[in-house]
């Protein structure tokens, strides 16, 4: 299905959305990224309860400290390095423990591309600091699954919320098998600044 058509869809079977999607632009067919999972699992606890413009704040800075110790990833840096970066103790943990369980298996970790959102939600979950929020993240923004909602997150909430309150009930089942799709639009929506 075509970018506009799955757009169409989402507004078909969210009634009240349409007049808000049809000011954004169209969001592009989702693609599986070639970023390793070593990579984009600790860019996901980062961002995890920022804002974007934190998040990558932080991220730069620990990406260059990586690079200056002649890391590929910011996984690779101590505890104490990733908390010098602005990273909290409880996420630079987090980061420490995973990247020393995929040190001992990598290939395993890199198969995380080819499980099932359910699936993927299970293995994330075996790992201390990971919840089905960085499950969500890694499904949409890294193996490009088309029907996941990451009803948890914080942006999604208070967007619902503020459509719910005026009188758009988003219903997420509705738009499968686009639901990732639903929340990119509803994060654009966030984004817009037209919800006032």
């Amino acid at each position: 299905m075509r970018p506009s058509e799955i757009k169409q869809q989402i507004c078909a079977a969210q009634p009240g959305l349409d007049v808000l999607l049809s000011a954004l632009p169209t969001v592009p067919l989702m693609r599986p990224k070639h970023t390793k999972v070593i990579e984009a699992v600790p860019q996901i606890v980062v961002s995890q309860m920022l804002s974007r413009h934190a998040a990558a704040t932080i991220i730069e800075r620990a990406q260059a400290l990586a690079t200056d110790h002649g890391e590929e990833s910011i996984a690779w840096l101590t505890e104490q390095q990733l908390r010098r970066c602005g990273i909290s103790g409880r996420k630079a943990k987090s980061i420490s423990l995973f990247a020393e369980q995929y040190h001992d298996d990598p290939e395993h970790y890199e198969g995380w591309k080819h499980l099932s959102h359910d699936e993927l939600r299970s293995a994330v979950g075996r790992h201390w600091g990971m919840s089905d929020w960085t499950a969500s993240m890694l499904s949409i923004f890294h193996f490009g699954h088309a029907d996941v909602f990451p009803q948890g997150d914080g942006t999604i909430r208070r967007v619902t919320e503020h459509l719910t309150s005026h009188g758009v009930r988003i219903r997420p089942e509705k738009s499968t098998p686009y639901r990732s799709y639903l929340a990119l639009y509803l994060w654009l929506l966030a984004d817009s600044g037209s919800l006032g």
